[in-house]
């Protein structure tokens, strides 16, 4: 696989449906993001070339050796509340969700400006 390039949100989700979706809706906002596998965004991480501004994934406690270090938008029809309990800088956004409250929870964590 060719390797990517950092695009400041990377959006982590074993639905191609949902990736796509994420990705389309905060594009359209100007954010900078870019589909990866949990292997790329810690290869991406690592790399350190710009600073990841925040993951979206469905699969939380894949980063969960990260606690803190880097915010995480937990997309989830039935969340795992305790792990979103005690992880720090994770927040919850429970499917079904509307674009706006995608846009509005992103807003929150890495504000504009």
């Amino acid at each position: 696989m060719a390797p990517i390039q950092h695009k400041g949100v990377i959006v982590i989700v074993e639905e191609p449906s949902i990736s796509r979706l994420v990705r389309n809706v905060l594009r359209r906002e100007g954010r900078e993001v870019v589909v990866a596998d949990a292997e790329q965004a810690l290869t991406l991480m690592e790399q350190g070339d710009s600073p990841v501004k925040l993951l979206i994934t469905n699969r939380p406690h894949a980063f969960a050796q990260m606690d803190g270090f880097v915010p995480v938008l937990y997309l989830a029809s039935a969340p795992d509340w305790d792990l979103a309990a005690r992880t720090r800088g994770l927040r919850v956004l429970q499917k079904p969700f509307h674009a706006r409250d995608l846009v509005e929870a992103v807003g929150e964590i890495i504000p504009r400006g």
